[in-house]
């Protein structure tokens, strides 16, 4: 479900924070781009729609490969 929840941050307590509470990614109705999170000024001119996708963890995850043989060896 996406959720929308009072964001108060460095002193300022005219934001709000919107995202989802089951770890997908939220669609910005009005232009269709997608976010892990999304902080407007309240009151809001977005909308936000919970999507199937998943949130993408941070970094590159790390991934198993075989060594690579060294092509010039004989």
């Amino acid at each position: 479900m996406a959720l929308v929840v009072d964001y108060p941050y460095n002193g300022n307590e005219n934001l709000i924070r919107h995202y989802s509470d089951a770890g997908f990614t939220i669609r910005q109705i009005e232009t269709g781009n997608e976010y892990g999170e999304a902080i407007d000024r309240y009151p809001s001119k977005y909308t936000y729609e919970e999507t199937d996708n998943p949130i993408e963890p941070e970094g590159n995850p790390i991934e198993s490969e075989e060594p690579e043989e060294d092509a010039g060896a004989v």
